[in-house]
């Protein structure tokens, strides 16, 4: 944390510092074991994953990657433990993916056996 609380005090772009981003596509992924099913791309702190996913009108949810589909792309802070200990996380998280809910410009993605879902803002262009 003290390698970010440097970076970010220093003036380096602060505003971009803790983005992080799920995008799915409605095209069929390229990657394989993925064929037929739309694509997904999430960019963390570290890591760039890309795989796919298939959800159903009914808030049914699953997202498959495999290990050769995450790209790591160290950021700053990368070596502190917090933002390790997230990396692993999300990963798991990801693919622990069973049921989705939209409100009010969010997307809750709820994991199986966790108690909090992951919560994303709608971006606007």
């Amino acid at each position: 944390m003290a390698r970010t609380a440097r970076f970010t005090l220093g003036g380096e772009d602060y505003i971009n510092i803790f983005k992080i981003t799920l995008q799915f596509g409605e095209k069929a992924s390229s990657l394989g074991g993925c064929e037929d099913l739309p694509a997904f791309s999430f960019r963390s702190f570290d890591h760039q994953i890309d795989g796919c996913f298939q959800a159903d009108s009914e808030g049914k949810m699953e997202i498959n990657f495999s290990p050769e589909n995450v790209v790591y792309d160290p950021g700053i802070g990368s070596s502190t433990f917090p933002i390790l200990e997230f990396e692993d996380r999300i990963k798991k998280s990801l693919l622990a993916v069973e049921s989705y809910a939209i409100e009010s410009n969010k997307l809750y993605l709820f994991m199986k056996d966790q108690k909090n879902p992951m919560v994303f803002l709608a971006l606007k262009d």
